[in-house]
């Protein structure tokens, strides 16, 4: 007979812990399809596995089985297969023009929002690797960035100049959109990582800066969020349900990096992701989020 295991914190018996991401990967600017691997136990830093295509401001979303790098302008998406590291082409992209959004996942799909007004938002089905495509936010998002529940993303909408403060909350279940609170701060190039419970946003704005807000799911409250070490803008970050790797664009060119953890909300120097980095990335994902993509 199979027995359930569980584990026992000052008495009281709990199920065991959902099994939550363990690394990152980074992939570069421009036409080049290395990556960058980011262990999270230790902040090891070591490469990951080239993508089969590229493309300029690309977008990624993941859950706990794989990562989709949808590359602007280029038809096929590239899938990594987090238990191998294997890479391929998958399913062609419905939206090939306008990345540099932001994007989002939960366990089932990943959204990318585009950056061009009036254009469609880019879904990826992971069971059969399937695209389609449903509306766009309005306004369109530029240089924006999201962060998700297992229900819902919430997408700073960034825009021109030194951008907006308004966020707007997509259902992945209707594809559905409203407005969400705003952040305390125009964000353009903004970066952002969370969990089920909250989401960091690195502002940007009209100058990189070290400011971050702290969007609460529950309740859509935002606060401050503790600065980062560096002032950072147009870069990434992602992370798991613990912390956060934030890009800082002011460090090495975007080698350098922040390990937010959210418990607490400290921030601390992570490891650099290396010289061959250091000209910036696109975009970046994560194995798994407890409670959003596992």
């Amino acid at each position: 007979m199979l027995r359930k295991k569980f584990f026992s914190t000052g008495g009281t018996m709990f199920p065991p812990p959902v099994i939550d991401g363990n690394y990152a990967i980074f992939k570069y600017l421009g036409s080049s399809t290395a990556t960058t691997k980011y262990v999270y136990s230790g902040n090891v830093v070591m490469a990951g596995t080239s993508l089969p295509n590229s493309g300029d401001k690309s977008e990624a979303v993941a859950n706990s089985v794989m990562g989709i790098f949808f590359p602007q302008s280029l038809v096929a998406t590239s899938k990594y297969l987090w238990s191998t590291e294997v890479t391929s082409l998958s399913a062609n992209n419905t939206v090939t023009s306008g990345t540099g959004g932001a994007s989002a996942s939960n366990a089932t799909v990943g959204v990318q929002f585009s950056n061009v007004a009036s254009s469609a938002i880019a879904k990826y089905t992971y069971a059969g690797d399937t695209t389609s495509s449903v509306p766009g936010l309005s306004p369109n998002v530029v240089s924006g960035a999201a962060v998700a529940t297992a229900t819902i993303a919430v997408v700073a909408m960034g825009g021109t100049s030194s951008g907006t403060p308004n966020t707007q909350k997509y259902t992945f279940a209707t594809d559905a959109a409203a407005a969400g609170t705003a952040l305390l701060a125009n964000s353009n190039g903004t970066e952002a990582s969370g969990n089920s419970v909250l989401g960091i946003f690195a502002i940007g704005g009209t100058s990189a800066s070290t400011t971050t807000n702290k969007y609460t799911h529950a309740g859509d409250s935002v606060t401050s969020g503790t600065a980062l070490t560096s002032a950072t803008k147009s870069f990434n970050a992602t992370g798991n349900a613990a912390v956060g790797i934030f890009q800082l664009s002011s460090v090495s060119g975007g080698a350098g990096t922040n390990v937010y953890t959210y418990a607490g909300d400290s921030v601390a120097a992570g490891t650099g992701l290396g010289g061959a980095i250091s000209a910036s990335t696109n975009c970046a994902c994560s194995n798994g989020i407890a409670g959003v993509t596992t």
